[in-house]
């Protein structure tokens, strides 16, 4: 559904292969990402709880130059979580390319890592809503005025898993806080003069001010 569509949107790198491999459950799509995962030690790292309620993935380093496996869990989401994967693929396409990095020493740039999360979060949010947008039938305004409650509950849920750590070190990987504010910059972008920033980030300078760095990137 609108994956075509969505490789024009995120501007998807051409001369890379989609191969999306779909699962009934996170455990066996953990198991399977395991198994398609050359790097020995990353094997390692993704036997962690951590990893084993996972709704999409990615395989890195990839089976081959050019062609990147997707896989996701079959749910109401793995058309949106589909879309969240290909930017991943995208980003790290993108960033190996104009840094020369090989693929599996992307992730231990931190940077990269949080921006990676943020950027996926925020374009597979605002893509859906946009498509919602033109298949209600309603005005812009009214379509984000309805959504405003939904919007606020979705940012308070996400806030729940956001851990210390992530507002408080500086040079760490943020996942959760990540979701968040890509979600939120989504949020922002839809709404435009409308959007309310959520007290979290008010009272979070730490948090406020990724929220401002990743945007601005």
């Amino acid at each position: 559904m609108f994956t075509e569509d969505f490789k024009q949107y995120i501007k998807f790198p051409e001369d890379i292969e989609l191969v999306v491999h779909i699962f009934e459950s996170s455990s066996r799509m953990c198991e399977e990402r395991i198994k398609m995962t050359s790097d020995e030690r990353m094997k390692k790292v993704l036997q962690s709880d951590k990893y084993s309620s996972a709704d999409g993935c990615i395989i890195i380093p990839p089976l081959s130059e050019n062609r990147f496996d997707i896989l996701v869990v079959n749910s109401d989401l793995v058309t949106y979580n589909l879309w969240h994967e290909m930017v991943h693929v995208r980003n790290v396409v993108e960033y190996r390319n104009r840094t020369g990095q090989n693929y599996d020493r992307l992730y231990s740039h931190i940077l990269f890592v949080n921006w990676d999360e943020f950027e996926a979060r925020k374009m597979s949010t605002r893509y859906l809503y946009e498509k919602m947008f033109e298949s209600s039938g309603m005005a812009y305004d009214d379509f984000i005025e309805e959504r405003q409650g939904v919007f606020e509950n979705l940012a308070r849920t996400l806030e729940e898993y956001i851990t210390v750590d992530e507002i408080t070190k500086e040079d760490n990987s943020k996942y959760n806080l990540m979701q968040y504010l890509g979600f939120v910059a989504a949020i922002e972008e839809l709404c435009k003069d409308k959007f309310v920033l959520p007290r979290f980030l008010e009272s979070h300078k730490t948090a406020m001010e990724l929220y401002e760095q990743f945007k601005a990137i």
